[in-house]
């Protein structure tokens, strides 16, 4: 049989072990949340953006990586960005033309 000791010692262990697994699985999940945006992003502009002034896919990243990751242009359909990005502009505190220039950006670089 085992002792009250041990079974506490090895539950102790036991959970050590899942919340390290869980730390390292949201690591790796950020990780390769900011990966898959890189990959899916179009290539850069050849010509940098006049100066005091950024390009659309570099003011969406910009601006909404504050909050959290910013998602691929094919997660949602045009649609849908015509609504997040009008939800958005109030929340990120967006100008109107940011918000028109961001939304340009994702719909132009949507598969939907």
């Amino acid at each position: 049989m085992v002792s009250r000791k041990t079974h506490v010692v090895f539950s102790g262990l036991l959970a050590a072990g899942v919340l390290l697994l869980a730390v390292a699985g949201c690591a790796t999940q950020a990780d390769w949340n900011r990966q898959t945006l890189l990959a899916t992003q179009p290539a850069p502009p050849p010509a940098p953006p006049a100066a005091g002034s950024l390009g659309a896919a570099e003011l969406w990243v910009q601006t909404c990586n504050r909050c959290h990751n910013a998602h691929p242009a094919n997660t949602y359909s045009n649609a849908q960005w015509q609504v997040i990005i009008q939800h958005m502009r109030l929340r990120a505190a967006l100008t109107a033309d940011d918000a028109r220039r961001i939304e340009a950006y994702l719909k132009a670089s949507n598969v939907h």
